[in-house]
């Protein structure tokens, strides 16, 4: 028996504007690939608060077929978290919005009952889209 994977669409370019911050260092840049985008969220996690708050940082994720992807993204210093990288952001977001995490996944503020009633507000339609998005786009880290 033989496993046909299916490539996934690639990266064509990420923008991530940094959005809070000091002013000088509020500003847009383009990337090829999420690995260097997420290099210049750690280098801005230096400059973030190092008291619990955070840089709010927006971001695009634009693949090979067009598609594109609109987030945002919280930076805290490193002594509190640092960056977060944006592949794992947006899958964890999806799997966390469109019902598709484990019960020992589930946050600790939350009961499997109150994650189901969460999930149960999206439609059918949505959850298998966000499937579909998972499984067609690449969100590799590295």
């Amino acid at each position: 028996m033989t496993s046909k994977t299916k490539q996934k669409a690639s990266v064509r370019r990420v923008t991530v504007t940094r959005a809070e911050g000091p002013c000088e260092l509020c500003m847009t840049k383009e990337f090829d690939t999420l690995r260097a985008a997420n290099d210049w969220l750690a280098e801005n996690s230096l400059t973030a608060p190092d008291n619990g708050a955070y840089d709010k940082h927006d971001f695009v994720v634009e693949w090979d077929d067009g598609e594109k992807y609109e987030g945002r993204i919280d930076v805290q210093h490193p002594a509190q978290g640092g960056a977060d990288r944006i592949g794992s952001h947006v899958r964890q977001w999806l799997r966390f919005n469109y019902g598709m995490l484990a019960e020992d996944e589930i946050p600790d503020h939350l009961t499997p009952e109150d994650y189901r009633r969460f999930v149960s507000k999206r439609s059918a339609e949505d959850c298998e889209s966000a499937r579909n998005f998972l499984a067609t786009y690449d969100l590799s880290d590295f």
